[in-house]
């Protein structure tokens, strides 16, 4: 639960998270369209530009547990799953971050997993399943590429 003294600018938060702690009203004109009812263009640009740093800082912290757990000398015997609940649509189809949709940014999620000896180093999957990723002989090879 977040507590007043805990947000120093209320109005610096997404207004997605306004809204869902209660703090805009749910009918109106959202934040990221005009009155006409089109997309904010700049809107649209500095929530991409948000999102990416985000996904970089994220890659970068998920890079020092890595380093960590190699450092300390545990890599051959811990498994590594990263991954994500949901995509984001980041308005490919005229709508904000929704992620209850089946358009294709919103379905696909980052998955990575390492086993050394267990599972094939470099596999990249167009298409992923734990399948795929497990036993890659028996995957399609238009799923499976290694790099």
């Amino acid at each position: 639960m977040i507590g007043c003294a805990q947000v120093a600018d209320i109005g610096t938060m997404p207004w997605q998270t306004q809204m869902l702690l209660g703090l805009l009203p749910r009918d109106g004109t959202p934040a990221y369209l005009n009155e006409n009812g089109t997309l904010k263009i700049e809107y649209v640009d500095t929530e991409r530009v948000l999102y990416h740093g985000l996904c970089a800082y994220v890659d970068s912290q998920v890079g020092r547990a890595v380093g960590f757990i190699d450092d300390m000398g545990l890599k051959e015997q811990t498994l590594i799953i990263f991954l994500s609940d949901h995509g984001s649509l980041l308005f490919d189809h005229g709508g904000p971050n929704d992620k209850h949709s089946f358009f294709d940014p919103s379905w696909r999620v980052p998955l990575i997993m390492r086993f050394p000896g267990t599972l094939p180093a470099n596999a990249v999957a167009d298409f992923a399943s734990t399948v795929t990723l497990v036993f890659p002989k028996r995957a399609p090879s238009s799923c499976l590429r290694c790099s």
